[in-house]
């Protein structure tokens, strides 16, 4: 239960601890606490509490999607960006999330609205739940946990958030981004020209469709589909 004396309405999505008499209370200034190794001994002993990570030099792409096909279209499209890489999930739900290493710069919290929910980019201030159980009942399972978290900088995150525009409800934006600086348009331009396999596939007319960040070129397995080939269906980043 809630502490008499704090100023909490509701625990399990603000940080906080238990008290001596083993009552919820807040935390204050959690934002500028730096947890020690003691402090992670501690709190491994007590089965109640869920660990958050607060984003700091890593930070979180939160996929916060009911729609289970616009999920798994977003975990496709990460994977091919990426390849494989720890993603927290829970048996119950579409929703995952993914921890992305970036230490170049300090950002904001940013979200984009998509028809099935919304896709948030944790960063500085934020905190994300990484091991623990939901309110609904279910526990936190992490998959890939072998693999490397992706590590970016300033300008990958943008062409990414550019990228993740695709799967938003028409109209939508990245709230508090960074997107339309002119080193974004500058590098999404450059791409098919300044890039050597770009231009060598273009040479050899293998080029079917240009989009920002890549060029969707003639498959090289095209004689297996079993239906027409999309012209996205083979692209080069």
């Amino acid at each position: 239960m809630i502490s008499p004396q704090s100023a909490l309405v509701g625990y399990g999505k603000v940080p906080s601890q238990f008290n001596d008499a083993g009552q919820v209370v807040g935390w204050p200034k959690w934002t500028q606490y730096v947890a020690t190794h003691e402090d992670v001994g501690r709190w491994e002993k007590e089965p109640r509490y869920g660990i958050c990570l607060q984003t700091r030099r890593l930070r979180a792409l939160d996929v916060d999607v009911m729609d289970a096909e616009l999920s798994e279209k977003v975990d496709a499209f990460l994977t091919q960006r990426f390849g494989y890489f720890p993603t927290r999930r829970r048996s119950d739900s579409s929703k995952f999330l993914v921890l992305i290493e970036i230490s170049d710069d300090h950002y904001p919290k940013q979200t984009l609205q998509t028809p099935g929910g919304v896709i948030e980019f944790l960063a500085d201030g934020q905190q994300c739940l990484v091991a623990g159980r939901h309110k609904d009942g279910f526990r936190y399972e992490w998959s890939n946990v072998g693999s490397a978290i992706p590590r970016i900088d300033g300008l990958d995150l943008e062409l990414l958030q550019h990228e993740l525009l695709r799967f938003a409800s028409p109209g939508a934006k990245w709230t508090g981004g960074r997107l339309g600086r002119a080193r974004v348009v500058d590098a999404l331009g450059s791409v098919p020209t300044d890039d050597e396999v770009s231009r060598w596939l273009d040479a050899q007319g293998l080029v079917v469709g240009r989009a920002p960040g890549r060029v969707d070129v003639t498959c090289p397995w095209s004689g297996d589909h079993t239906a027409g080939t999309d012209p996205s269906a083979s692209s080069w980043f």
